[in-house]
């Protein structure tokens, strides 16, 4: 009994073993790699937690762009540059996906040369761990400083519009295509009412058109420069020829088929000037709204080429996506095949 019982054991683990090498055997390809992953996941239970993902890229890559991205999404929860919006189009995806199980295929890459670069690979990551969270640390904190700095900036440019707006009301009356000069040009007429009715001397005006979806189809900057006491009509005109952007989007709109909103950007009343660009710090004037994420990835909207901490994440990605090709080539494609997918530069 006992001799039969350590038979079937043995049995057991030389069919296991064999399964195992046969499936380390097989070549991995599109066609088959929705069969041979999960096979080999379940019948390696103790495989490390670093092949069990690369096998499980594996086998999203070789569906959809949607199981793809809701694959890496449930993976990365709390990273939001994972958003679907991140990554590459439905087209491109297939492509970079093909061109990598097709560089797999026909350089006979197998499941087993494929998890020991992934072996090679798990030291690379572990070398550069610390590095990469050290940076990423740095740049977090120095995108929260000046996301402190766009919120003040935003906080100051809108309690200013809110003063301008009060000062001045300003109404889009006419939007009329007509010719001036032999030119046809698109003309955008404004009543002006200064509500303070003491003379202004210039203002300057920022008028975004939308169409009725509320999608904006024109951002104009227009400037008032005579004297302003009670109340004016002010038209502007944009040619076909000099501005066709602006032309093409309003010759056939009409006050009643579109949406406006007109903010005062500056007033001048003699020495005193109030310009909404003046209250902020220079090279800050966009808000972001960075949030600190759960996941730190390196990630600053913020960040620009010149920025020193730019080009040490550069720097540090490249030498680590170096390493990778070079140590492990094989793994490297399905990295090479992740980093295009996901569209930014983050």
């Amino acid at each position: 009994m006992i001799r039969s019982l350590h038979y079937i054991s043995l049995l057991l683990i030389t069919i296991l073993v064999f399964s195992c090498k046969e499936n380390s055997d097989k070549i991995i390809r599109l066609s088959t790699v929705r069969n041979v992953v999960p096979d080999i996941i379940n019948k390696n239970p103790n495989i490390s937690d670093s092949k069990k993902v690369a096998l499980k890229e594996l086998y999203f890559m070789s569906k959809s762009r949607n199981h793809y991205i809701k694959y890496m999404q449930k993976s990365h929860q709390g990273d939001i540059m994972f958003g679907e919006k991140y990554f590459s189009c439905s087209a491109d995806y297939k492509q970079i996906r093909n061109t990598m199980f097709k560089y797999m295929r026909d350089n006979e890459i197998t499941y087993g040369t494929f998890l020991s670069d992934v072996e090679v690979f798990s030291g690379i990551k572990t070398k550069y761990n610390r590095d990469f969270q050290d940076l990423y640390e740095q740049i977090h904190n120095a995108c929260s400083e000046k996301q402190y700095t766009a919120c003040a900036n935003s906080f100051r440019r809108e309690r200013l519009t809110k003063e301008l707006n009060r000062e001045i009301k300003a109404s889009l009356i006419k939007i009329s295509k007509a010719r001036h000069y032999d030119e046809e040009v698109v003309e955008i007429c404004i009543k002006l009412k200064n509500r303070p009715r003491c003379t202004i001397d210039r203002l300057s005006l920022n008028i975004r058109i939308s169409d009725m979806f509320g999608e904006e189809i024109a951002n104009l900057n227009c400037k008032h420069n005579t004297k302003l006491k009670n109340e004016s009509v002010n038209c502007w005109t944009w040619s076909r020829e000099e501005h066709p952007d602006i032309y093409n989007a309003l010759f056939d709109k009409s006050v009643s088929t579109v949406h406006s909103k007109i903010d005062v950007t500056e007033i001048i009343r003699g020495n005193n000037t109030r310009n909404i660009e003046r209250v902020t710090d220079k090279g800050y004037e966009n808000n972001y709204y960075y949030r600190t994420p759960k996941i730190l990835s390196g990630y600053c909207p913020y960040l620009e080429p010149g920025d020193t901490l730019y080009s040490h994440r550069k720097t540090l990605r490249n030498n680590y996506s170096g390493e990778i090709k070079e140590y492990a080539p094989i793994y490297y494609q399905l990295y090479l095949a992740k980093r295009r997918i996901r569209n930014p530069e983050i």
